[in-house]
Formats: C-alpha cells, sequence, structure tokens
C-alpha cells in the first residue's frame, strides 16, 4: 500500500514538473519582437501630419527670421535721434515693448508646435499599442520586446552604441512581428480611406 502511495507521489511529482517545464517553454515561446521606430516611419497618417507641422516650423523660422530683420531695421533708424531727445526716448521704449511682444508670442508658437508634436507622438504610439495588444492576444503572444532592426552600421558611431547598449541580443527568425503590424494599419487606413486619401 505505501509502495503504491510512493509510486502514485512520485508519478503525480513527476507530472507537474513536466507541466512546469512545458508552461516555462511556453512562455519562452510566445515572446515577440517589434521595432516601434519602424511603424512610427511606415504609418502614413503620422508622417504626413508630422510633415505637416515641419512645414509650419519652416514658416515659423522664415517668420521669426523677417521679425528680426524688421526690428533690427527700426533699431538702427533709432541712431537717427538724439539719444538725449524725447523723441528718442519714446522711439526706444516703443522698440523695447515691441520685442517683448514679439518675444512672447514667438515662445507661444514654438510651445504650440512642440505640443502639437508631442500629442501627435502619444496618439500614435497608443494607436501602435492597441494592433500590437490586439496582435498578440489573438496568437497567445504573452510578451512584446522592444528593440531596433536595423543593422548595425559599423562606420557611424551612434549605431554602434545603439545596438552595444540593446537589449535584444540574439532572436530567432519569426520573432519580429514589425511588419505584421505594419501590414495591418496600412489594411486598416486603406479600409478607412478606399480613395488613398489621408484624413488630416
Amino acid at each position: 500500500m505505501n509502495f503504491k502511495r510512493s509510486t502514485f507521489a512520485l508519478v503525480s511529482s513527476f507530472s507537474l514538473l513536466i507541466l512546469s517545464l512545458a508552461a516555462t517553454a511556453s512562455a519562452q515561446t510566445n515572446v515577440a519582437l517589434v521595432d516601434i521606430g519602424k511603424i512610427f516611419k511606415n504609418h502614413p497618417q503620422f508622417s504626413q501630419q508630422l510633415d505637416q507641422l515641419k512645414t509650419q516650423a519652416d514658416q515659423f523660422k522664415a517668420s521669426t527670421q523677417q521679425l528680426q530683420q524688421q526690428f533690427m531695421s527700426k533699431a538702427e533708424d533709432l541712431n537717427q535721434f538724439n539719444k538725449n531727445s524725447e523723441e528718442y526716448r519714446q522711439m526706444e521704449a516703443k522698440l523695447a515693448q515691441e520685442s517683448a511682444e514679439m518675444e512672447v508670442e514667438q515662445r507661444s508658437k514654438m510651445r504650440n508646435l512642440l505640443t502639437a508634436e508631442a500629442r501627435l507622438h502619444f496618439d500614435t504610439y497608443n494607436e501602435i499599442q492597441q494592433y500590437i495588444s490586439q496582435y498578440c492576444q489573438e496568437r497567445g503572444i504573452q510578451l512584446v520586446i522592444r528593440y531596433d532592426s536595423q543593422p548595425m552600421n559599423q562606420n557611424d558611431p551612434a549605431s554602434i552604441m545603439q545596438r552595444v547598449n540593446g537589449g535584444v541580443i540574439f532572436n530567432r527568425p519569426g520573432k519580429d512581428i514589425t511588419e505584421k503590424i505594419i501590414e495591418r494599419i496600412l489594411q486598416v487606413r486603406n479600409a478607412q480611406n478606399p480613395s488613398g486619401t489621408l484624413n488630416k
């Protein structure tokens, strides 16, 4: 009787060990890799809106340079007046006020551009995260690790250090789900915009 109990206990322990090892192996195989940077670059709406923000930033830079030139021209005109005259003091005060107002306005515009860019990254990242989450739930993937899929360039120190400091040393083929996520995003976007135009 004791022998049967011992045998049963041994078999049970062995079965639990096998199940534990199987669960561990399953958890290890249910890991995927994703290159978030590559998805951002291939996200059609993100790319379009980022280009629009860059255009606005270039226009802002050109406008700022033009205003600075106009201000410098006014400052040069000020030299035509006697520094001890009332007219000089009034013109100087006016220029100082205009300069302060221009600086406040330029800072506000720059802050709005930076906020818009940050918001674009925030919204796009959340959208990508939802696509990844849905894809992983469908395929039983339990963990996704972010990495850079770009090969190391021996002539680029930044590329070398990025790879050296990266978290992924080796991965089996088929673990990278980046292209699958990009395909899914493009499919949904094309379905939403069959004409091929992107919503602003």
